[in-house]
């Protein structure tokens, strides 16, 4: 009686060997988590860049610490100049002290009136909002001329540090808007400085 012949192998059907035990244990596959900024992250695309296999940069979502930092820190020098502005008056003598403590007014913030005797371009903004703040429009513009604008330039600084902080990735307004808005304050503070600087020169004369 012949010989049973082994079976052909069908086409494409893998070679056979030793089946895999039932319940084999295999290790499981790695897996990658979301790679967060550290504290120290600065924010710019090659920081963090080893934290991915091929030193690819990761990504940062928001905007950096940095920035949220200077937000909050303007934030909340702006509601302190508002607080003190309603918390303070003139005093004679060009000076400014907290409401009830008018005996002990604050030493001129301004080093070259109090060492020089020189007006400065901010030199009266402080007592512009005071004014400003208990209504008292003409003292106001008579202090500055500029102390108008410069308290709302405090006063938009709270909803826009708001909205800042809140959509950390999209600023309400471009980072180039604001700085050409305070160039263009610094230039006006200069030019309103050398007008009195014109003007007094042409009253003494």
């Amino acid at each position: 009686m012949p010989a049973d012949r082994p079976t052909a192998e069908v086409e494409g059907s893998p070679a056979a060997g030793p089946a895999d035990p039932p319940c084999a244990s295999r290790p499981p596959a790695a897996w990658h988590g979301p790679v967060w900024p550290e504290d120290d992250d600065d924010g710019s695309p090659a920081a963090g860049a080893e934290a991915r296999p091929g030193g690819t940069a990761r990504h940062h979502p928001g905007a950096p610490r940095a920035e949220v930092h200077r937000h909050r820190e303007v934030l909340v020098a702006s509601c302190l100049a508002i607080a003190a502005a309603f918390a303070m008056v003139e005093v004679p003598g060009g000076r400014v002290a907290f409401r009830g403590f008018t005996s002990y007014p604050l030493p001129h913030a301004c080093a070259s009136r109090a060492i020089l005797g020189w007006r400065c371009p901010g030199c009266g903004l402080t007592r512009s909002v005071l004014h400003l703040a208990r209504g008292d429009w003409r003292s106001s513009w008579h202090s500055h001329r500029l102390g108008m604008l410069m308290a709302a330039a405090i006063v938009a600084q709270v909803p826009y540090r708001v909205l800042a902080l809140r959509r950390s990735d999209r600023p309400p307004i471009p980072a180039g808007w604001m700085n050409a808005a305070g160039l263009a304050l610094i230039a006006l503070l200069l030019l309103n400085w050398l007008a009195e600087v014109v003007t007094a020169r042409v009253g003494s004369v």
